[in-house]
């Protein structure tokens, strides 16, 4: 396969099992779906602030598409109703007013710039704004403590 040596290369999943517990049907997926799984495999940026990026995506999707975007991590087969769409895309937005409680201005264009229009942050003071941005991210919705360190620099959000 071309993507076992590109991205990061696939992970391998087992779908089905017989009744013995043998594997049926596997499943390949990317290793590396998007820039941030990159900065992760990378080790540019941390778990916490992989998941707070990612959480972001997806509410920033979800509030632009109508729910239209599937989680990645469910199965798919949760069928919602209007209302409960409706409750989502509320939610997503207000995941999205939670981020820019926490960021400045230059913090929010990168994290838009990389979690939602999937680009690269290019140069490294452009990543390390975006790592103070994800790490804030992580703070506010608990990933993280307050007082963890993002490289040389703590990871507090000030207070107002």
């Amino acid at each position: 396969m071309e993507f076992q040596r590109q991205l990061g290369g696939t992970l391998e999943e087992v779908i089905d099992r017989d009744v013995r517990g043998k594997a049926l049907s596997l499943r390949h997926r990317l290793r590396v779906e998007c820039i941030l799984d990159a900065y992760l495999l990378r080790e540019l940026i941390e778990k916490e602030e992989h998941r707070a990026g990612m959480r972001y995506r997806l509410a920033w999707q979800r509030a632009r598409d109508g729910l239209k975007v599937r989680d990645r991590f469910s199965s798919g087969k949760a069928q919602l109703n209007y209302t409960d769409s409706m409750r989502v895309i509320e939610e997503s937005e207000r995941i999205l007013k939670e981020a820019d409680e926490v960021l400045s201005s230059a913090q929010k264009a990168l994290v838009l710039r990389v979690c939602c229009e999937n680009a690269r942050a290019q140069g490294s003071y452009n990543l390390e704004t975006l790592r103070v941005g994800l790490s804030r991210m992580a703070v506010k919705w608990k990933y993280r403590k307050g007082s963890e360190q993002i490289g040389n620099k703590k990871a507090s959000i000030p207070k107002s």
